[in-house]
């Protein structure tokens, strides 16, 4: 089934390129940041830092977590937070959140190869997920 799926998700990647590059005629910020989908032009963070990724799909997500992180933030000092979305409405209010320890990335299709990337990169400590 693996292979079946890794086949399958070659197959659909130009046609969700092609998708946020149609949806950013409507909404331009889907053609911005659009490498960190695969895993590609990732942005770099703090060193020396514990690093906390939050995963909130969108808005709501987004919403509900900011107690979240404020409880984090006031109990660990030695942390950053990479906050993920899927969704550049995720991205505009995570943007606002109150945190100058932060870093916004979006998720990367789910890919072998582009998750691989992703945790490289970053190296998380620790994962939260957030669903409403």
């Amino acid at each position: 089934m693996e292979i079946l799926y890794r086949f399958l998700f070659r197959i659909m990647i130009v046609p969700l390129l092609l998708r946020l590059y149609f949806k950013g005629k409507r909404v331009p910020q889907y053609r911005q940041n659009w490498q960190e989908r695969l895993g590609k032009k990732l942005p770099i963070l703090p060193k020396n830092k514990k690093i906390i990724w939050l995963h909130a799909v969108s808005v709501g997500e987004m919403n509900a977590a900011q107690a979240f992180l404020e409880l984090f933030n006031q109990t660990y000092s030695n942390v950053h937070f990479l906050i993920t979305m899927t969704t550049p409405t995720g991205r505009e209010t995570a943007q606002k959140l109150p945190f100058e320890n932060k870093t916004l990335c979006y998720l990367p299709y789910d890919c072998p190869e582009f998750v691989a990337r992703f945790l490289k990169h970053f190296s998380p400590q620790v994962a939260f997920f957030m669903e409403t």
